[in-house]
């Protein structure tokens, strides 16, 4: 069977529809995979009029649909989803069709799957454009329609996303767009403590330049984006956040540890005495 699709011999294939859940046996996939891999409409046709199984995962995890997409075969792609594709199918790693159009930067293939039921995994191809630091498929999946402050499920919203990506760009199309500047991820952190974790002070600085609460605490740790500063040794953007209103009253012992390591900067922070209510989440 697997020979007959290798070289679109439609009637060789013909003799071999009995059994159309085979595998084949050096790679694992299955016939209706195997013969989109090798690009024969008429033998994909064949297949599936005759029950081959249109979302059954290959031995990589992917689908039929998903061969199409990475193979950026539309023709193909058309024909699957017009016979009733599941355009939401995941691959055993979580990556959607959709997910899988945009990492191909296909906007025709993308359009195909926003057409259909698709449209209910365009949070996944919003992640997947900025977990590939591509703007303009950033820009594009927002124009469709993807919420720009729908959590994922990794706990995650796009803009704590990009802010760890370090896409300035990004994140500044994201809060152009409507992203909430202070959202917290499921671990507690705002984008401006993401920020400061990495000592991206430009980010830092962005972020508060566009609103940012400099003082909203983590309710896990009750850690502040100036305690993540003071922790990290980061006297830079420890000047900056003090600038921007942050609260000291609940960092005295950092402060302690900080200016006993450090006289000098100690003697600063002992000037800035900026008093503050925290803000919750």
């Amino acid at each position: 069977m697997f020979e007959a699709i290798s070289a679109q011999d439609t009637e060789s294939v013909k003799y071999f529809l009995e059994d159309l859940n085979i595998r084949s046996k050096r790679k694992g996939e299955t016939v209706l995979t195997h013969a989109v891999v090798h690009g024969n409409l008429e033998i994909i046709k064949l297949l599936l009029s005759n029950g081959a199984d249109l979302n059954a995962l290959c031995c990589h995890g992917d689908t039929p649909l998903i061969k199409c997409i990475t193979k950026g075969n539309l023709k193909h792609a058309k024909y699957l989803v017009e016979n009733g594709a599941n355009t939401c199918q995941a691959d055993r790693n979580g990556y959607t069709p959709l997910a899988h159009a945009v990492y191909n930067e296909n906007t025709e293939m993308i359009e195909l799957l926003l057409k259909s039921h698709a449209r209910f995994t365009l949070h996944s191809g919003l992640f997947e454009a900025i977990d590939n630091c591509n703007f303009k498929m950033t820009k594009f999946m927002l124009e469709k329609g993807a919420d720009v402050n729908l959590c994922g499920e990794n706990g995650e919203f796009p803009l704590t996303h990009a802010v760890k990506k370090k896409q300035s760009e990004i994140v500044k199309l994201l809060i152009k767009k409507g992203a909430n500047i202070n959202c917290t991820d499921r671990d507690g952190y705002t984008p401006v403590m993401r920020a400061v974790q990495q000592q991206n002070f430009d980010m830092v600085k962005d972020l508060i330049g566009f609103g940012a609460d400099v003082n909203i605490w983590n309710i896990f740790n009750n850690r502040t984006a100036l305690s993540l500063a003071l922790i990290k040794n980061d006297f830079r953007t420890v000047e900056l956040l003090l600038d921007s209103g942050a609260d000291t009253s609940f960092c005295e012992n950092l402060i302690a540890k900080v200016s006993a390591k450090y006289p000098d900067f100690g003697k600063y922070l002992s000037s800035r005495k900026v008093k503050r209510i925290k803000t919750e989440p």
